[in-house]
Order: C-alpha cells, then sequence, then structure tokens
C-alpha cells in the first residue's frame, strides 16, 4: 500500500530500566512497525517517541510522553493513533492512562492502540482494556513492594546497593576505599575533633583544590553529610528517612575509626542543640564572656540554662567552666548597679511642648471660662436656648476635671540607676543585637574564674 494512503500514526516506546532486554527499545519499535505496516498506519521519523530507563507510574519525568502530548493538540492532528507495544507501556498509572486515553480520542480523534494486546474495537473492549490498566497497575505496586522488600533484607545483610560516596567506588558491587580520597575523609574527621568549624574545613578542602565527587566546591552541608555517614565507620544505613531504617555493619572496610564517628556525632548533637537554644535565650553578655584558664569564648549549653567554655566542649581546655546563665545575670546586676549607684538619677522621658508651660496653661484656663460666661449671657438675652446653655455648661465641666487632674500629676519623675538598668534589659522592644551593641560601648569583656567563682569586668578606657 502506498504511504500517501496510509493513517498517520505516532510510536510511543517505553523502557522501565536498561535491563530488561526483553522489552528494548528496538524490539518494540519493531513489533509497532510490522504491526502499523500490516493495518495500514504511515509512522514518520518525528513521530517516534522514547522514554528509556523512566517508570510509567507518573508522566512528571516522562519528557517524550510530554512531547507527543504536546504534538497531538495540533491543528490539523498530525497523527490519528498513537501504537504502543502494550498499554502498561503508556501508562502503569489509572488516572494518567484513562485521563490522556480519553483526552486523545474525545478531543482530538486520536486511538491509542497497543499491538500485542489486540481487544477489539466494541463495547466490550472498554472493560478488557480496563481490565488491562488494573493489573498492569497491580504489577507496578507489586513490583515496587518487593524490590524495596529485597533492597532492604541485602541492607539487613551489609551489602552495598546505592551510590558510592566520596572516598569509596563501587567495584562489582562492593565498596572499596579510593586511595586518594579516603585520605581527605581522615582529614576532616581529624580536623573537626581537634576543634576546628566546618566552616574552616571547608576552606582548607576549597583551598587546596579538593572537589566533591559531583566536582563542586565543599560546602557546610556537604561535609557536615560526611560526618554523619556512617559507611565511613563500616557501617550500612538504609532508608534512613523511614520507620523501616536498617543500620547493620557493612561488608566494606571502613576508612574511620568507629569511636571518632560516635564522638564527631556527639559534637555535631551539641552544636545543633546550642545553636536552637540560642535563639530563645537573651544572653546579652555572651559576646563578653571569655575562660580565665585557656582565654576561650563561651557558648551556650545543651540545657540552654548554662555557659560553658568554647575549647573545654572541644576537648582543648583542662577546665570545665560551665556556669548558670542565671548566676551570672544575677552577679552582672549587682557589678553595674552598684556603678550606676555612683551617677546622678536619671529623668524618664516625657514629652514637653509649650502647651505644658505654666504660662500657657493659665491662657487656656481663661479662654474656656470666659467661652462659659458668654453662653451664660446668651441665655440670658435669648440668642442660647436652655439646651444649648446645658451643652456649655457640661463642656465647661469636662474641661475642669481634665485641668485639675493633669495640674495634680508631676511634670517630672526619675529612675533610680537600678530601675534604668533592669527596664534597659527586660524591654522586649530592644533586641538581643541592640542590647549587645549598647554595652559593647563599654565593656571591654567578662572573665570568669572557675575556682574563685568569680566575674571580673573590665570595662573600656577605663571609663567606669
Amino acid at each position: 500500500m502506498n504511504n500517501s494512503n496510509k493513517t498517520d500514526a505516532a510510536a510511543y516506546i517505553r523502557v522501565s530500566t536498561e535491563e530488561q532486554t526483553e522489552f528494548s527499545p528496538e524490539s518494540q519499535l519493531d513489533k509497532i512497525i510490522a504491526y502499523a505496516d500490516k493495518h495500514g498506519y504511515y509512522i514518520k521519523q518525528e513521530n517516534i517517541f522514547y522514554d528509556c530507563g523512566i517508570s510509567g507510574k507518573s508522566t512528571n519525568k516522562r519528557e517524550g510522553f510530554k512531547s507527543m502530548i504536546e504534538k497531538a493538540k495540533q491543528k490539523p492532528a498530525p497523527f490519528k493513533a498513537v501504537l504502543v507495544w502494550k498499554f502498561s507501556r503508556f501508562a502503569r498509572n489509572r488516572e494518567d492512562s484513562i485521563f490522556y486515553k480519553s483526552m486523545l480520542r474525545k478531543k482530538y480523534g486520536i486511538k491509542v492502540i497497543s499491538v500485542s494486546e489486540d481487544i477489539g474495537d466494541d463495547k466490550m473492549s472498554l472493560l478488557v482494556e480496563a481490565m488491562i490498566e488494573a493489573m498492569d497497575e497491580f504489577y507496578s505496586i507489586n513490583l515496587g513492594e518487593e524490590v524495596k522488600r529485597g533492597m532492604t533484607k541485602r541492607a539487613e545483610k551489609g551489602k552495598f546497593q546505592s551510590k558510592a560516596p566520596f572516598g569509596y567506588r563501587a567495584v562489582k558491587g562492593k565498596l572499596l576505599p579510593h586511595e586518594i580520597e579516603k585520605e581527605y575523609i581522615r582529614l576532616i574527621f581529624r580536623f573537626f575533633l581537634s576543634g576546628k568549624s566546618i566552616i574552616e574545613i571547608c576552606d582548607y578542602l576549597n583551598g587546596i583544590g579538593v572537589k566533591t565527587l559531583q566536582g563542586n566546591n565543599w560546602t557546610v552541608r556537604a561535609v557536615k553529610y560526611i560526618l554523619k555517614n556512617p559507611v565511613y565507620a563500616g557501617y550500612m544505613l538504609w532508608n534512613k528517612n523511614s520507620s523501616k531504617k536498617v543500620l547493620c555493619k557493612g561488608e566494606h572496610m571502613p576508612i574511620i575509626d568507629e569511636n571518632d564517628y560516635i564522638k564527631c556525632r556527639s559534637l555535631l548533637s551539641i552544636q545543633n542543640k546550642r545553636k536552637n537554644v540560642k535563639k530563645h535565650i537573651d544572653c546579652w553578655f555572651l559576646k563578653f564572656m571569655y575562660c580565665s584558664a585557656c582565654g576561650g569564648k563561651f557558648c551556650i549549653c545543651g540545657d540552654g540554662k548554662n555557659l560553658q567554655c568554647i575549647n573545654y566542649i572541644k576537648h582543648k581546655c583542662p577546665v570545665s567552666h560551665s556556669i548558670s546563665i542565671k548566676k551570672i545575670q544575677n552577679s552582672l546586676n549587682v557589678i553595674i548597679e552598684d556603678i550606676f549607684n555612683k551617677c546622678y538619677p536619671l529623668p524618664s522621658f516625657q514629652e514637653t511642648n509649650e502647651r505644658n508651660t505654666p504660662l500657657q496653661k493659665d491662657k487656656i484656663y481663661y479662654h474656656m471660662e470666659k467661652k462659659y460666661e458668654r453662653a451664660k449671657e446668651a441665655y440670658e438675652s435669648g440668642i442660647y436656648s436652655l439646651e444649648d446653655l446645658q451643652k456649655a455648661v457640661s463642656a465647661f465641666k469636662i474641661f475642669k476635671e481634665n485641668f485639675y487632674q493633669s495640674e495634680s500629676k508631676t511634670d517630672t519623675s526619675f529612675y533610680t540607676p537600678k530601675e534604668f538598668f533592669n527596664n534597659l534589659l527586660n524591654d522586649n522592644k530592644i533586641s538581643l543585637t541592640k542590647k549587645t551593641a549598647l554595652f559593647s560601648s563599654v565593656i571591654e569583656k567578662i572573665i570568669f574564674c572557675r575556682p574563685e567563682e568569680k566575674l571580673m569586668v573590665i570595662f573600656k578606657n577605663n571609663n567606669l
């Protein structure tokens, strides 16, 4: 039959994995072309669409499928049928299958034909097609569950079955340490245990030109992933975000010591707790706190109630300097209040303007009194009604009450140094950053001496 007399059709070909050789793209296309020649269809090269290594559960990542649907919407329609090897190649999800088949058939007059499942073209064929779709979806779901079950079993035996991380290479299904990268893994753990921050580790690796497996620079996230990954201690982690998580000894050789891994995880946990707690604690003096033993700075401990020398946490300071935040607050209150007590009382802020001066107040009272007298004269002359006079009397009465109440209030008041200091620290409208900045202008550092349990406050330029 001449190609001009044939009906234009499209071919859609999909395979889930490269291992499905019996359903390979070539074999699917051969069967589709053979069916097209036998049944009067002609398939142009540009109307052949592929999705290789893509699941049929959803259309989200099936670019070939989406291109075919977009082309089907053209006017006039470039083809009248879509040929597939099996309906399962078109979709394994019944919702997608019904939606796209109905759209193609009803809106654009395009049929979807399975070349290996001849179900006919009558009413009964619709029921058969629906049964095939249901079986395909069941197969897909069951296959997924079987695959997960098998992978979980392999994980429980400590077998490797995912992408090899930095420091390892996958060879014939087994993890083998990479001779160069494993040394960088050991370096990362050694640096972190010695007290270096993750940012410092990133800067060092990027400075010497080491790249991640993807060829990117090192980031905090990338280094944290390594420090948290139990694979480097000889363990295999599977399904870590699931309730069916598997963690067991792997078959591969560890790169670092298990105790070092546990120490790193503990340090990371402390840092995360400290970071979360610090957000909710108004500790303005933290910036100024220093250890008397090593000179290191302090940080908020995981419980959020105590401070501790950072170097002690990193095993670099021999003396624990743990102290209650409340205890420091009380001690600093006494020290700073004592200093403020040497100063004059501070006037509270009150808004003043010309209307509040004694002379202006006398003028206001005089004018209101005159207005009241004129209202009485207007009533006696018959200009004001009794109702107008009552309004004037009421207005003047209210004015006098408010006037004498304002007179009874003192125009000036004073804060004691203790009140001023407490109001400043307890004012929620003043941010922690502003409070710290305010005290930065007068305080150089605060040294805590553990044996004596004393605070030494060093002020700037000996101003106080």
